[in-house]
């Protein structure tokens, strides 16, 4: 990009340079000299109308008319030397009529410009046939014709050798433009290969207000949240993911695109492809378009593997390097948010809010990337005690109550804090509800025998299937329970030791707990021991 763009800045300052060439080469105004009578019996004629037929390097050319004695309207062409705008000649010759008999016009624009002029008086008596035949000097046609030669030649060549610079550069900046464009794909190809590959993250790479129009929504809903549902879209045959917030949630949907604005890139974060606003049936919806990942959220995968394993021909559970790919990546997202990126342009601490089973999406290669960061708390960058974005959502909206951590439940509010102590007591509830998170997983992975615990909710059976936060306080926090663990984890070394990284992210005091890049190196390593054969 920067050599593109100095190999431009060069090539604009060649052109610069040719221009200013060309007037120091004599690619000046010429102007026509002569009179209509004859011009060795006035006394009134320049010097330029005795000696040639035309003036070159002049700034004005100008035409002077004088309505003599006996009727007759004379002619003068001649040039002024400097700029056509200086204060002088405007306002004390350029200035059309002085009188009844006299009458000056001035021009600039072109050479040779004076000999299309014409007068505004008019000759009471016309010349005889007599008067219009007189002769012109011998001596000053042949001085006229050879000045003419003596300025036209070199105005020629001159003319040609600059139209060849222009040209010469003009076939330059095209081939530095031809050569950028064949090193860097355009923006849309960027934006769809994104997609495709399903990679990673970034800022918006479409413009906005203009990538809505080229989105078909398909009739498939995808999910459904609190502000808004998730439909599947299709731009230039490949599937995106749309989230549609109704125009009340405009704030929402404001922070969420703010939020993934700062996220920056990771593949472990949902990739941000857009974000528009769409008149839809006479309705404004504002549109938040993420890649599309067939698996879907991790909630479905799992359920879906267990339909496949009582189906008829089996299925597909998690094994343990499955369980630990796909819980090691989902903590690389968290920490990736938690961490603070110091710098000009770094990133600021990044709560979630809101970690659970269904805002966590499988990838194609059965890794984890984390969604929906439409509750997440910002924190103010580098150390600042103000955030660094507006947070448009309420900053006690709760997160889904099964996954709220025990301080969240007791307190349901924290005390008055500046942003950094704030984003920090959120995030120990993050790493809270990502143990829950990795306790589901732990209950589809298969060990032993091939076998394994079915699908389960984080307390399910200890409260409703929609708790409220009473029902959650008087579990979590007054009973102390937690998700149950099953003897079977006991046999496998590493379902030992993931049992060992919940209980340190689940406990009483935030404190205690772990960070979450402890648990991204912890299941790293985890991870590498078991691959390694």
């Amino acid at each position: 990009m920067y050599c593109t763009s100095w190999r431009h800045a060069a090539a604009v300052a060649l052109l610069a340079l040719l221009a200013r060439a060309a007037v120091l080469t004599g690619a000046s105004l010429t102007c026509k000299c002569g009179t209509n009578y004859l011009p060795e019996t006035d006394s009134s004629l320049t010097e330029c109308n005795r000696t040639k037929a035309s003036c070159q390097g002049a700034g004005t050319c100008a035409l002077s008319a004088t309505l003599s004695g006996n009727g007759f309207v004379k002619l003068n062409w001649f040039c002024l030397s400097g700029a056509p705008d200086r204060w002088f000649v405007t306002k004390s010759l350029c200035h059309g009529r002085h009188g009844d008999k006299m009458e000056y016009l001035c021009c600039s624009n072109y050479s040779m410009c004076n000999a299309d002029l014409n007068t505004t008086l008019v000759a009471t008596v016309h010349p005889t046939s007599s008067d219009q035949s007189l002769p012109v000097p011998t001596q000053l046609s042949n001085r006229s014709n050879s000045v003419s030669m003596h300025y036209v030649v070199p105005a020629a060549i001159t003319s040609s050798l600059v139209t060849l610079l222009i040209l010469l550069a003009l076939v330059l900046i095209l081939t530095f433009t031809i050569r950028a464009k064949r090193r860097a794909p355009i923006v849309e190809d960027i934006a769809v290969d994104t997609i495709t590959s399903g990679s990673g993250s970034g800022k918006p790479y479409l413009t906005k207000r203009t990538f809505s129009r080229r989105v078909s929504l398909l009739d498939i809903t995808l999910g459904q949240g609190r502000f808004g549902k998730v439909s599947l879209g299709s731009y230039q045959k490949e599937a995106v993911a749309v989230k549609r917030f109704p125009s009340a949630e405009m704030d929402s949907w404001l922070h969420e695109t703010l939020v993934f604005d700062l996220c920056m890139h990771h593949d472990a974060i949902v990739g941000f492809v857009a974000a528009d606003s769409y008149c839809l049936d006479g309705n404004n919806e504002y549109w938040l378009v993420t890649c599309f990942h067939p698996h879907g959220s991790l909630y479905g995968f799992l359920r879906t593997c267990e339909r496949e394993v009582g189906g008829a021909g089996g299925g597909r559970v998690l094994s343990v390097a499955d369980l630990l790919r796909m819980a090691s990546t989902a903590c690389s997202g968290l920490a990736h948010l938690h961490t603070p990126l110091v710098g000009y342009k770094g990133k600021p601490p990044i709560a979630h809010r809101d970690i659970k089973s269904t805002n966590i999406l499988v990838k194609g290669d059965l890794t984890c990337c984390l969604a929906d960061m439409g509750l997440a708390f910002v924190g103010g960058r580098n150390g600042d005690s103000q955030p660094t974005a507006p947070s448009l959502v309420a900053r006690w909206d709760l997160g889904t109550t099964r996954y709220l951590s025990p301080e969240i439940l007791c307190s349901q509010r924290y005390p008055s804090m500046d942003v950094q102590r704030q984003v920090l007591h959120y995030i120990r509830s993050d790493i809270y509800a990502m143990a829950l998170v990795i306790w589901e997983m732990c209950r589809r992975t298969v060990i032993g025998e091939g076998h394994c615990d079915p699908c389960a909710l984080p307390y399910e059976g200890m409260v409703s299937s929609d708790p409220s936060v009473h029902e959650m306080r008087k579990v979590v926090c007054s009973m102390k329970e937690r998700p149950p663990i099953s003897e079977r984890w006991t046999s496998n070394p590493v379902l030992v030791r993931m049992v060992d990284l919940m209980q340190e992210c689940w406990r009483d005091h935030p404190h205690a707990r772990p960070s979450s890049l402890y648990l991204k190196y912890a299941l790293l390593k985890m991870y590498n021991a078991a691959d390694t054969p």
